[in-house]
């Protein structure tokens, strides 16, 4: 789950990105949004409902603290 710019073409068509998959032999359902990015992924930590993984989310240090502490991260 991460951030993308709304003028962003996405993640999928990222040749990078996608050659980046295909070497390390995995295949990235990509979870972004522009808008309430943070009020989302609040929602998710509350609800138990965590990807696999946060791409540009805006952790600050006091949320990964709190988080990894709670046991909602794995840094």
């Amino acid at each position: 789950m991460g951030a993308i710019s709304a003028l962003s073409k996405g993640y999928d068509d990222n040749e990078v990105l996608n050659q980046m998959q295909e070497k390390a032999g995995v295949k990235i359902n990509w979870n972004v949004m522009s808008d309430s990015l943070s009020e989302q992924v609040n929602i998710r930590i509350a609800g138990r409902q965590l990807p696999d993984a946060f791409l540009a989310v805006g952790f600050n240090n006091y949320d990964i603290y709190t988080y990894g502490s709670d046991g909602d991260l794995l840094i």
